[in-house]
């Protein structure tokens, strides 16, 4: 007899694996662009929905959209340039802009009372 080895199928499909690493390569660059001061380049590729070869290629044109930091043979992307491209606020309360007791008291005292 003959062994015959039973194929597993596949649990997911070529295009769902895809898009599941696509997922985890976004999730990975929003840590780091929350933690790090800089980011790699191709993790500010995939924040920006480009190819890595495309963004290099408008680091190469210097039209980039944010400033680059280059380190050698290496390219950084501040990270803080880039939130603020984004529009994506900071989540650490550390990074939060400290507020003075006249602010909060003005917003407060402009606020609608609630119901």
């Amino acid at each position: 007899m003959a062994n015959k080895r039973k194929r597993s199928r596949r649990e997911m499909s070529v295009e769902e694996a895809e898009a599941a690493l696509l997922e985890s390569r976004k999730t990975a660059a929003r840590e780091a662009l929350q933690k790090e001061l800089t980011v790699k380049v191709p993790a500010a590729a995939v924040l920006l929905g480009l190819s890595k070869q495309h963004a290099y290629d408008l680091i190469k044109e210097n039209a980039f959209p944010v400033p680059i930091i280059k380190l050698g043979g290496t390219f950084r992307v501040p990270s803080r340039a880039l939130r603020e491209l984004l529009q994506v606020q900071e989540s650490t309360p550390e990074a939060a802009p400290k507020r003075r007791k006249s602010q909060i008291d003005a917003a407060a005292s402009s606020a609608p009372p609630t119901p």
